[in-house]
């Protein structure tokens, strides 16, 4: 009986010990190119899933599209995780002998890499000369990743297309030199959750732009080059079909880009629910604007970028500007706030559409505000067309400091007579002295309340400090001055504010009221909702 017992346990020890065995996963291989394989395909067709291919500097013709059709595989060159941008000092050259160059010319290659699997990564390669999308995926995977490759000289199509990608990245590329036909770098066809960032895309004579967006939703655009499309180049970022079809989808970041010498749009959007942020856009030369909205599209969010020195074509929309909007858009619910859009011509922004966008808190150039026909015949920055609301303007470039603390405490407008009308306001603001270098008395200060704006001029008159240690600055308005700011004191000990305007013309400001303060480049805004029956205001 003993026996039968021990011969059941040895039993079960040798299958729990075999199970456990083949549990153990096959550890990932490296194989070398050409050294294990002399072909890239070879080295694919011989792997197996989470295996990395190092692929030696040389000059490689394949026959064949190479096509990566197993899970989790690295496809890596001798310049994985090199820089190739020459905007950050790459030393790497395209046809150098420290590249591995996959060159398609002589089978006259469509695609010349085809990704059919998940996670794949591409990393350090030089991709050249296919006559369509030269790295291509069109089946659905996730997680491909294109990084640290120089791609060029297109025959016929796109650098690199994703179709049907979820979680792709396309990274601290080199792309250049693309044929009529094709993109830079374009996710596309359902995509979605992709990145394109960090790459720099020059040359580029393609029909659509040189990083294309279409039919894919929640995306990110950011940190790239965009230079140079040349002759027969289209514009430098488009999100949307260029039919119209894409005005629904939405959540695209179009951010910290820089595009210049563009043959069109710097950025055209063509999708709902977009942000355009902290990008830099010059010398584009469209008919349409640097920055253009058209279709059926709305929630369009364009802060912090700087649009300038554009010399914009009229010869088909005669009011073309820096930022152009298309009547279909829905106007109401685009906002253009805290950028630079200065030297654009002819205008600055141009709406064409039937309701007013919101371009309030830019800096148009000069402080005078852009210039309006009737609005602000005055005005000496950018012109702007109708249906743009642009006033509180900045009264000096941004990028401004955002006061850490600004909070208006109470505010009342007292009615008068026509030009007679009185507001006060009492705060607490704090200055952002980490980033920012104080204010100094010989600032300007601006000061707006609704459209009505107004700046104590330090080449004319500062304000004063008084206290033992200037802790407090005072002004009050000189005997006989035409300013409509009286008095207005600054305890920055104590972090308060106060400031009051007599015979100001107030029968424009609409509720609620936007309040905000500009001391040198430290700026804070405040919207408030006043009691209408007495048009007060006091913070809970």
């Amino acid at each position: 009986m003993k026996r039968k017992i021990f011969s059941i346990l040895f039993a079960l020890v040798l299958v729990l010990s075999f199970s456990l065995v083949t549990a153990v996963p096959a550890l990932a291989a490296t194989i070398n190119v050409p050294t294990d394989y002399s072909t890239i395909q070879a080295a694919v067709n011989a792997s197996s899933s989470g295996d990395t291919i190092i692929v030696a500097a040389g000059t490689y013709n394949p026959t064949s599209t190479i096509v990566i059709n197993k899970d989790n595989l690295v496809l890596q060159g001798p310049q994985a995780n090199v820089d190739p941008r020459p905007s950050q000092g790459s030393t790497r050259t395209a046809g150098s002998a420290s590249e591995a160059v996959i060159d398609g010319t002589d089978s006259t290659l469509g695609n010349i890499i085809l990704v059919d699997a998940e996670n794949v990564v591409i990393n350090g390669l030089e991709v050249k000369s296919g006559t369509k999308d030269m790295i291509y995926q069109g089946n659905p995977h996730t997680g491909t990743t294109v990084k640290y490759c120089i791609i060029h000289d297109g025959l016929g199509d796109e650098g690199v297309q994703l179709k049907k990608c979820t979680n792709g990245v396309l990274e601290y590329n080199y792309v250049f030199e693309i044929a009529d036909a094709g993109d830079g770098l374009n996710i596309a066809d359902t995509s979605s959750y992709g990145v394109i960032r960090y790459n720099e895309v020059a040359g580029i004579h393609g029909e659509n732009a040189a990083i294309y967006i279409y039919g894919a939703e929640h995306m990110e655009i950011i940190g790239n080059l965009v230079r140079d499309s040349g002759i027969g180049g289209n514009d430098g970022i488009k999100v949307g079909s260029k039919g119209g079809d894409n005005a629904a989808l939405r959540d695209i970041l179009i951010k910290d880009n820089v595009i210049h010498d563009i043959t069109q749009d710097g950025i055209s959007v063509y999708m709902s629910g977009v942000t355009v942020e902290g990008n830099e856009i010059y010398n584009c030369h469209s008919e349409n604007g640097a920055i253009y909205l058209a279709f059926a599209i709305n929630d369009i969010t364009i802060q912090n970028n700087s649009v300038h020195d554009n010399v914009l074509n009229p010869s088909v929309k005669p009011h073309v500007g820096g930022i152009g909007i298309e009547s279909p858009v829905d106007a109401a619910s685009v906002h253009i706030n805290f950028n630079n859009i200065c030297n654009n011509t002819p205008y600055g922004v141009n709406n064409n559409a039937s309701d007013v966008v919101d371009a309030t808190c830019n800096w148009w150039g000069h402080s005078s505000g852009p210039y309006h026909l009737t609005s602000n015949p005055g005005g000496t920055g950018d012109r702007v067309s109708d249906n743009v609301c642009f006033d509180p303007w900045l009264q000096c470039s941004y990028p401004l400091l955002f006061m850490s603390e600004f909070k208006i405490d109470l505010a009342s407008i007292d009615f008068g007579n026509p030009g007679d009308d009185r507001f006060s306001v009492k705060g607490t603001l704090e200055l952002d002295l980490v980033n920012g270098d104080g204010v100094d008395i010989s600032d300007d200060v601006t000061v707006t309340v609704g459209t009505l704006c107004e700046t104590i001029c330090c080449e004319t008159i500062c304000m004063v400090e008084k206290g033992k240690k200037g802790e407090t600055c005072e002004y009050k308005c000189p005997k006989g001055s035409a300013g409509i700011i009286t008095k207005m004191k600054i305890d920055w000990k104590k972090g308060e504010f106060e400031f009051s305007m007599d015979n100001a013309d107030l029968s424009e400001v609409t509720n609620p009221v936007t309040i905000s303060i500009q001391i040198g480049d430290d700026f804070g805004i405040e919207t408030i909702l006043m009691r209408v029956v007495r048009w007060e205001y006091k913070a809970n």
